[in-house]
């Protein structure tokens, strides 16, 4: 299933420019939820962790970084430990990056997030 049929802007010129690029439906999703749709950002990024082949973790990364954003850590860690498990090893990402609002920055001091960096950190060649 592509992405971009679920995606929520009607413009299709807008659809077909982004052609379902993850980090950008990320973006959007972020979006919604800063314009106050919380409920509408969380049943979309639900639903673009229902419909998406992640892979390499990406996806889940991003998810993790919206729930991190939007104040609900359970979320984020499990959308965390699902991503390191498959693999998502950008170590700047999950440790350092805090531009704009993609980042998990908000759940750093919390003590799961050094324990599941700690023990995925083979993946990152620690």
């Amino acid at each position: 299933v592509k992405i971009q049929q679920h995606f929520p802007c009607k413009n299709t010129a807008c659809r077909k420019t982004h052609n379902g690029n993850i980090l950008f439906i990320n973006a959007i999703d972020i979006c919604i939820f800063k314009l106050d749709r919380k409920e509408e950002a969380d049943r979309w990024i639900e639903r673009v962790l229902a419909i998406t082949d992640d892979y390499d973790g990406e996806v889940n990364y991003l998810a993790a970084c919206y729930y991190a954003q939007a104040g609900n850590s359970d979320k984020a860690f499990k959308c965390m430990a699902a991503s390191l498990e498959k693999g998502y090893a950008n170590y700047y990402n999950w440790a350092v990056n805090t531009e704009a609002d993609v980042n998990v920055e908000p759940i750093r001091k919390d003590p799961r997030f050094s324990a599941l960096l700690k023990a995925n950190g083979a993946i990152f060649g620690r």
